[in-house]
């Protein structure tokens, strides 16, 4: 009996009408999900993908799902976080070999969803995307252009590779990027990478002639203007989080050194041995609280 469970699971239970779970609404209605909310769910997936040693382009892809099924439905936070988490499971179960059943998902909503809530709207989110589950990502745009980029030493160009993929993890925490071309993101991102590279490691010419190269075998019809504003955007992005911190308290010949943000940052952050935190609140604790 529904009406047995928990106070969560039978709110979702009862609002669902014609396969549609609690909280989806009509996308023209108001969107009480803010960009706090999203920031916060993308942040609780790269740490969920961490955990169990899950590439993090993984996350990329389940937000490509969760923002084009938010173009024809808009949800209350509670089912947000629902398709969030599904987006997620589904992502993982599509482009990783091993499993990760939907149970360890349950789990972490700590009985806030179950099994069923799960597979339900994993239902209504495919038939939303019409089963396109395939998305290109900057990430593997930035792979692509990885293999374009000028002569250099391959540490420097390693370390270029890795800071570009930061940058491109950076843009999934924004919505905005989510309608932005991912070879705009990738050229951006690895552009980024380079500002910090001293001239002697990768001249100004070797830079021009790379972002000319990229525009070309892209096909990007992008001005250099749409190109400009992602990477400041991306700049400002990065300087909101943690990493910057680690980055700018580092001793200056670590810096000098090529030790790159995301490298200090996966040493920190990136293998967790404890458990991820939970999608949903701990007693007295509201995970979207500003």
């Amino acid at each position: 009996n529904d009406d047995n469970g928990p106070p969560a699971k039978r709110r979702i239970i009862a609002r669902s009408t014609n396969s549609a779970l609690s909280g989806v609404i009509p996308a023209k209605h108001h969107n009480v999900v803010d960009a706090i909310c999203r920031e916060k769910m993308c942040e609780w997936s790269y740490r969920v993908v961490d955990h169990f040693h899950v590439s993090r382009e993984v996350v990329a892809i389940s937000f490509n799902y969760l923002y084009r099924f938010l173009d024809s439905c808009n949800c209350d936070r509670t089912t947000f976080k629902l398709a969030a988490t599904t987006t997620l499971y589904l992502a993982i179960k599509t482009f990783v070999s091993r499993e990760i059943p939907v149970s360890v998902f349950v789990e972490l909503s700590k009985g806030e969803f179950d099994a069923e809530h799960i597979t339900q709207m994993e239902g209504i989110i495919l038939q939303s995307l019409s089963w396109l589950l395939n998305p290109p990502t900057a990430a593997s745009f930035i792979g692509h252009l990885y293999h374009i980029l000028p002569p250099m030493d391959l540490s420097v160009k390693n370390t270029i590779y890795q800071q570009a993929c930061f940058f491109a993890e950076l843009s999934v925490l924004d919505s905005i990027y989510m309608k932005e071309n991912p070879s705009i993101i990738a050229i951006s991102s690895l552009l980024n990478a380079m500002d910090g590279l001293d001239t002697r490691d990768l001249s100004y010419s070797s830079r021009s002639k790379f972002y000319r190269n990229a525009i070309s075998v892209t096909g990007t019809s992008q001005s250099a203007v749409n190109i400009d504003t992602s990477r400041r955007r991306l700049w400002k992005l990065y300087r909101r989080s943690k990493q910057f911190v680690v980055h700018h308290e580092m001793p200056p010949q670590t810096i000098c050194d090529h030790t790159t943000v995301t490298q200090s940052y996966r040493k920190e952050d990136g293998h967790r041995t404890h458990s991820p935190v939970s999608v949903s609140p701990s007693p007295g604790e509201n995970c979207f609280s500003r």
